[in-house]
């Protein structure tokens, strides 16, 4: 709760934040505390991808302590990945949780990829994008190519979960549109939550 709201990880410096009315994709929504933060800034209707049962099980009872915002929150129990309807394995750790190939873990899971998400709600809009997926970023990202393109959203990656992260997830976002500028900040003493945030420098 400090980090989200007092420190305010997805907003930077005014800059590359959700504004009201805005429509916006939660990816790894935990415990729903972002779409929360997201939703008292006044977003239209966020998108939450969240399919761990333990975190669900929170998530809920964080909504219906916020009533007002039920409506804009949008659950998505699928895992976020390049395409959609692959069979994936979890362990249910938690905000720790992770996928992998099925069979690995006793979880299973089917995926939905951004870009099918956008198409199935037929969304005009797309403007802020959130990840802290666990080290898929690059994944999620891959199949969210068409609507990072064609809506050009701000950005807030995690870029900490694996070694190449602050490499190939900037290199991929600027393949996309190369417009984008980056920003980069981080949210404790030991270098984990490194935030990597970008954003059309025609929408600045």
């Amino acid at each position: 709760v400090y980090v989200d709201f007092i420190l305010q990880q997805y907003n930077y410096q005014d800059l590359v934040c959700v504004n009201h009315g805005d429509i916006v994709i939660d990816a790894g929504g935990c415990w729903g505390d972002t779409a929360l933060y997201f939703s008292a800034r006044g977003a239209d209707k966020v998108f939450v991808y969240e399919f761990i049962p333990s975190n669900l099980v929170i998530l809920e009872k964080n909504v219906a302590l916020n009533p007002r915002y039920d409506e804009r929150i949008v659950r998505v129990n699928k895992a976020v990945w390049e395409s959609s309807g692959v069979d994936l394995s979890f362990e249910d750790r938690g905000p720790a949780s992770r996928v992998a190939d099925a069979g690995v873990y006793a979880g299973t899971v089917q995926t939905l990829s951004i870009d099918d998400l956008v198409r199935e709600q037929g969304l005009g809009n797309v403007d802020f994008i959130k990840m802290d997926i666990e080290g898929a970023e690059l994944p999620a990202l891959k199949g969210a190519a068409e609507t990072i393109r064609r809506h050009k959203p701000k950005l807030a990656i995690s870029a900490y979960h694996r070694p190449d992260d602050l490499v190939l997830i900037p290199k991929y976002i600027q393949s996309l549109n190369p417009d984008y500028e980056f920003y980069l900040d981080y949210y404790t003493i030991v270098g984990d939550e490194i935030m990597l945030y970008a954003i059309d420098k025609h929408a600045k």
